[in-house]
């Protein structure tokens, strides 16, 4: 990890060490080093570990992992902070872009007049309601 350039990113409440893609790309980040990077008495800090890619025209790939080193499907507070981080790196232009994810494609929207950005977060699926089994009275 020694010499690793990281940027250190807030989002509503949960902060981040996400990592800009294009400096290593083939770079493997073990559960041990990611758990030593985000413990917060003897490392950055941080609720995850964020890897930043471009990924095609007016795409990226946001790979995420919890702070316990256990790859996370997508965290919107993360992809909020990306949202942002892309745009200061010059990865993504003000206006709208994709950010892929494990869970699907994320679409952050970015007004050209200030730094904030909006995402519209993939539908999900809901479990169903069991039918034909019996709950036990409590």
């Amino acid at each position: 990890m020694n010499g690793t350039h990281f940027y250190k990113m807030s989002g509503s409440g949960n902060d981040f060490v996400v990592i800009d893609g294009r400096s290593d790309p083939s770079r493997q980040w073990s559960a041990a080093e990611i758990r030593l990077l985000c413990d917060r008495r003897n490392g950055v800090g941080a609720d995850g570990l964020v890897v930043l890619a471009p990924a095609g025209p007016e795409s990226l790939r946001m790979t995420y992992w919890n702070a316990d080193g256990s790859r996370g499907a997508m965290c919107g507070n993360a992809a909020l902070c990306c949202g942002r981080l892309a745009i200061q790196l010059g990865m993504a232009t003000p206006g709208q872009f994709n950010l892929l994810t494990d869970a699907g494609d994320v679409r952050v929207r970015s007004p050209a007049r200030d730094n904030t950005v909006e995402i519209s977060l993939p539908d999900i699926d809901l479990p169903r309601p069991f039918s034909g089994v019996p709950l036990a009275e409590g």
